[in-house]
């Protein structure tokens, strides 16, 4: 029995042994488990991403079959492209493209070689049939009969040609495409306009009277161009772009945004690329500081100028805007009435308005301002104003002040442009107003009454301390004012960089 327990019991030699095997096993499942958790990390993103792949081809296969329903329907072929095929085979292929069933009341003999694309299968019909002395006549929506044009002729009083013509304009400068994507903005709905690819060439059907002034528009368009990259330093692409498309040569010239960064690219005939260059180096320019003075003028109108300043025999750049709803309890408005003023002109404006009524400053002050920067005045004019310290008197906050804000959109070419815009309560009104270095913006039309106290005093008597009251009379009386915004602008110096190179 002791031998049997000894030869069951673990012998002392045979610990370490196990031991050694147990951790080798933990060190090669400690080794490997990393690498099969990544694994299965690593094939769950691909598994979603083929997953989303095969999601997306489902939804562009159902496009796909979506427009050439659609195609189909409006009997559209997409590509007309035969090298020298029967005439009869051509019409089993237009059949087969789009449901169109064409009938020949005899046999047509011929071979037809053409391009086309994105064409109406009754307009490539009269493509293919009217330099073959053919002519067809719809039966209905699925189906032409074809036949000769001294029959078609015979049957209708006039020649297949004679209503609608086709006329194919070669192209020698430009692309096709981009010669139908203009002609699409000036042609009539009952012009036909179609691409020949493999010629480069325009194929019209119209009438005869309209087809020679499209040819004609076309010849205009047709000259040779070039394509010049503008980068560009300090301005975005975008609004570069959009201030130099009307510049360029009409239904020629082009700009967009070009694929680096920052920069534009323009095509056009080569003398106007001369004054498109010069022209980029003036509007990419880095934008000076703008410093503006405001100044905030308030004039109590004697009888004769009740209505206020006749602005529009005054200013430049004249406008009207509606502020109605931008009213407070304090300041009247109607329409207000902005425009601008030379640095001159200003001078003699401030001059010329002490002839109409006391005038007193409300707000003066000067700030550097940026693009973009929202720049508010609040107008609060005083409703009581005693005569012996108009001179000294201050701005008294009401909650019912009436602001305007300003804001600077951009400069280009020595100009800024400011939005102008009321605001009280909630106004949608706004204008914009461009304005040169040193020019001043003029904001009118809005109105205050104010009450003036005056002391009327017996000479000597009236001065005398206590007892003076005694010979002292006080009267009040309510004023229209006019209050007025000068918003004067500077361009402070800055630095400019060269112009970018030119590919």
């Amino acid at each position: 029995m002791k031998n049997i327990y000894f030869y069951l019991l673990p012998h002392n030699s045979f610990f370490p042994t196990l031991k050694k095997i147990f951790f080798v096993i933990c060190c090669v499942v400690m080794a490997f488990s990393p690498r099969v958790y990544a694994q299965e990390q690593k094939e769950k993103p691909i598994m979603e991403s083929l997953q989303e792949l095969e999601k997306n081809v489902t939804v562009l296969e159902a496009e796909v079959l979506q427009r050439k329903r659609l195609m189909r329907s409006e009997k559209i072929i997409d590509d007309l492209d035969v090298l020298n095929m029967d005439l009869k085979d051509v019409f089993k292929l237009i059949e087969t493209k789009t449901g169109v069933h064409i009938i020949c009341d005899e046999a047509f003999e011929g071979r037809v070689t053409l391009s086309l694309k994105e064409v109406n299968a009754f307009d490539a019909l009269r493509i293919i049939l009217e330099p073959k002395g053919l002519a067809y006549e719809p039966a209905s929506s699925l189906a032409a009969y074809v036949m000769s044009d001294e029959k078609y002729q015979a049957k209708n009083g006039f020649s297949f040609k004679d209503k609608l013509q086709v006329r194919v304009v070669p192209l020698f400068y430009v692309n096709a495409d981009s010669v139908k994507e203009s002609l699409n903005k000036v042609k009539s709905p009952s012009t036909k306009a179609v691409i020949d690819p493999k010629a480069n060439a325009i194929v019209l059907i119209d009438s005869p009277e309209l087809l020679g002034w499209m040819e004609e528009f076309i010849h205009k368009i047709d000259v040779p161009v070039e394509t010049k990259t503008f980068p560009l330093q300090h301005k975005d692409a975008s609004s570069i772009a959009s201030g130099l498309q009307d510049s360029l040569t009409e239904n020629v010239g082009r700009v967009v945004p070009g694929a680096t960064a920052n920069s534009i690219i323009v095509t056009d005939t080569p003398e106007k690329l001369i004054g498109v260059e010069e022209m980029i180096r003036r509007l990419d320019t880095e934008d000076q500081k703008i410093q503006v003075q405001i100044h905030v003028l308030q004039v109590l109108l004697n009888d004769e100028h009740q209505n206020g300043v006749d602005w529009e025999a005054i200013l430049s750049n004249y406008q009207k805007m509606p502020a109605k709803d931008s009213a407070t309890k304090d300041v009247k408005i109607d329409t207000l009435r902005l425009g601008v003023i030379s640095s001159e002109d200003y001078l003699v404006l401030l001059e010329a308005l002490n002839t109409i009524g006391m005038t007193r400053t409300i707000l003066a002050a000067e700030k550097d301002i940026q693009k973009e920067e929202v720049l508010p005045v609040a107008i609060s004019p005083e409703a009581t104003l005693n005569l012996s310290r108009v001179k000294k008197s201050t701005v008294v906050s009401s909650p019912n002040q009436f602001e305007i804000f300003f804001t600077p959109l951009n400069q280009e070419a020595g100009e800024l442009t400011l939005r102008i815009q009321p605001k009280a309560r909630a106004s949608e009104h706004s204008t914009e107003v461009k304005v040169r270095d040193g020019a001043t913006i003029v904001v009118g039309s809005m109105f205050a009454d104010v009450t003036i106290e005056s002391i009327k005093k017996f000479p000597f008597l009236g001065s005398i301390p206590f007892l003076g009251v005694a010979f002292q009379s006080q009267r009040k009386d309510i004023h229209k004012s006019e209050v007025i915004v000068f918003l004067t602008v500077k361009f402070l110096p800055g630095t400019e960089k060269s112009f970018a190179n030119v590919k």
